[in-house]
């Protein structure tokens, strides 16, 4: 369904070129849930973003995005009309920002409905309020009439999700759907993708920081670093038996249950680098506990071990 090759992704600053996206090559098939997860500035929203051309004039893309075998990089904006919520929809990270704050939720789900899907403006009002329940918003009927800044983040996450369903889409592209919710909450909007993904058959590619919530959801994770992927594999795998030092670090970070449980952090030296000052060869090795010379000299790819998964490190070579 997605096939991305290679993707790389670079803005023109005034401090020069800034690669944000170096290289990476992912897929989703139809029905399967894959993340992407790693530190803030890690390149993941811009993969997103990328995928989908919603990218500034600064910035400019190379590699292959392709859908059902069709190129989506350099289409028009006519092409990516036919694309962009009919076929690959976005939830965006602020759920509240990206809603317009001058129309009522009903008057935005019933354009988009119509949009897309044409018929009455009373036959898409009642899919909207169908859709609205659907996503266990109470009361659906009031929310029509009611504006963005009525509601809570959580409830506008729930209602960004409804949107994105009236078009229907087979790909759901979700960037940070959690953020700035309480763990409740969360819960409850991560059920919620879960659940409407196995009735419509979607498949889901999930950006997130936090790898302990991705792996109760994903089937595949990809874990990047300053614009690559670093280690990529099923949660099993990765929490079993992770492979990356950095992959290790993040595991070691997340806190357990179990208050009598003693959990090893892995103490990470230093700060991430520049994007505009990456170190020669690994870029993981000015922080890696691990690091040998020969990672200060050379840059490991991102290659295949065993059981499907992938790893870009010079360790266990």
């Amino acid at each position: 369904m997605l096939k991305v090759d290679n993707l790389i992704t670079n803005f023109d600053t005034d401090d020069g070129q800034l690669r944000a996206v170096d290289g990476i090559s992912i897929s989703v098939a139809p029905g399967q849930f894959v993340g992407i997860v790693g530190e803030s500035g890690s390149g993941k929203s811009v993969t997103a973003h990328s995928i989908m051309g919603l990218l500034p004039k600064t910035a400019r893309c190379s590699g292959s995005v392709k859908w059902n075998g069709n190129e989506l990089l350099g289409g028009t904006e006519a092409q990516w009309r036919h694309i962009r919520g009919k076929e690959i929809g976005l939830i965006f990270q602020n759920a509240q920002a990206a809603l317009n704050p001058v129309f009522t939720i009903g008057s935005q789900m019933i354009e988009t409905i119509l949009l897309h899907h044409g018929g009455t403006k009373g036959d898409a009002a009642n899919r909207a309020i169908e859709l609205l329940r659907q996503v266990n918003l109470t009361d659906p009927e009031a929310r029509m009439s009611q504006y963005p800044h009525e509601c809570s983040l959580g409830m506008c996450q729930r209602i960004m999700i409804a949107i994105t369903l009236a078009m229907e889409p087979r790909l759901l592209i979700a960037d940070e759907p959690t953020a700035s919710l309480d763990v409740t909450v969360q819960a409850q909007i991560m059920r919620l993708i879960k659940g409407l993904q196995t009735q419509y058959g979607m498949g889901v590619l999930m950006i997130s920081h936090d790898l302990g919530l991705v792996a109760q959801t994903c089937d595949r994770v990809c874990i990047m670093y300053l614009g690559k992927i670093v280690e990529e594999g099923t949660p099993e795998q990765l929490f079993r038996t992770p492979k990356h030092p950095y992959t290790q670090a993040l595991i070691a970070a997340i806190p357990s249950a179990d208050p009598s449980a003693k959990n090893e952090s892995i103490p990470l030296k230093g700060e991430v680098p520049s994007p505009f000052h990456l170190p020669k060869g690994c870029r993981f090795s000015t922080r890696c506990p691990m690091v040998m010379d020969q990672c200060k000299q050379h840059e490991p790819e991102l290659e295949e071990w065993a059981q499907g998964r992938r790893v870009a490190c010079l360790l266990d070579r």
